[in-house]
């Protein structure tokens, strides 16, 4: 996703966590069961994400605003 708005990312895995970053580095994860993470995304930045162990299902919901 790039863009310029809201993001909520929920991990819908029941076993592995997702990593997720902007630069290419993951300083941040979803574990299972966790609360969507929500945050602004500002323009032309571009969101990466890596599973842990296995792939993993996540919902990406995005608003520009």
């Amino acid at each position: 996703f790039t863009g310029d708005g809201l993001v909520f990312l929920y991990n819908l895995d029941t076993v592995n966590y997702v990593e997720w970053g902007l630069t290419g580095s993951y300083p941040a994860r979803l574990s299972p069961n966790d609360p969507p993470t929500v945050f602004r995304l500002n323009s032309g930045a571009t969101l990466y994400l890596k599973a842990n162990s296995a792939a993993c299902d996540v919902r990406i919901v995005s608003y520009d605003v």
